[in-house]
């Protein structure tokens, strides 16, 4: 598949304020989900390689808005990483809803139990969720990933479907792998 046939994507993950040796794992995770998203079709683009503000301090905040904006509006698919808590997540993951963009969750086993129990359950509302990854460990979380991009391949590829399913505990366990 040529570049040109990629489906359009985004990652969205925490990037700052944590310790380099967490955010150098973190970068490489992130990495490791573009790969397998590349191999189902969907070229991702990584904030942390363009817009990330400890790599380039220089850039003012409106310009990293202004870009990330840009690539989110353009995506068809964001893969938000929800483990640690972060506002620019957050923000991320309102900027997919306003846009439509279909996305996935990946969280730690942890950090989805907090949400469901009460902890940021104001994610689990946005209508473009198409599944949870609730994960063991990193490589876990890539082998979720590859069966839910298989799954859900032309869902995530169709820009702008909100879905209008009820808000009720089952329909949050059937978007849980």
């Amino acid at each position: 598949m040529t570049e040109r046939q990629k489906v359009p994507g985004y990652m969205s993950g925490s990037l700052t304020g944590l310790k380099p040796e967490e955010r150098g794992k973190l970068l490489k995770f992130y990495e490791g989900i573009a790969e397998v998203a590349e191999r189902h079709g969907i070229a991702l683009y990584l904030p942390h390689q363009h817009s990330d503000a400890v790599k380039n301090p220089d850039l003012l905040p409106p310009e990293i808005d202004k870009m990330d904006r840009t690539q989110v509006a353009r995506a068809s698919v964001m893969i938000a990483e929800i483990s640690q808590p972060s506002h620019g997540v957050g923000i991320e993951l309102e900027m997919a809803r306003a846009y439509g963009v279909n996305i996935l969750l990946l969280g730690s086993k942890d950090s989805v139990e907090k949400i469901r129990r009460g902890y940021d359950r104001k994610i689990l509302g946005n209508p473009t969720i198409r599944a949870i990854v609730s994960y063991e460990s990193q490589d876990d979380a890539l082998a979720q990933l590859e069966r839910v991009l298989v799954e859900k391949e032309q869902e995530l590829k169709t820009k702008g479907s909100l879905c209008h399913c009820p808000r009720d505990e089952e329909f949050f366990n059937s978007l849980e792998t």
